[in-house]
């Protein structure tokens, strides 16, 4: 229970700091987005990837995945290693 505890703990002074996303630069972002617009998994309708079914105008902007943990900076990245 303790190592719940803690999860919990810096999950509340992480969010008492302020909720932010790192974003990466519009060159990247833009580079990003080339890249999945010319994958033959990309779905032009929905601008979602077939892979990881995430809304890909949002996910090319960011620079670490929000949703791999509070504390863990992991870069986000093309589920196909593109970019």
């Amino acid at each position: 229970m303790k190592a719940a505890a803690d999860i919990v703990s810096a999950g509340l002074q992480w969010l008492d700091k302020g909720f932010t996303l790192q974003k990466v630069d519009e060159t990247t972002a833009g580079m990003r987005i080339s890249i999945c617009e010319g994958c033959p998994t990309f779905i032009q309708s929905e601008r979602r990837c077939g892979e990881c079914c995430c809304p890909m105008d949002f996910k090319t902007t960011l620079k670490f995945d929000p949703f791999e943990g509070i504390t863990k900076k992991t870069l986000v990245e093309c589920p196909l290693g593109k970019w």
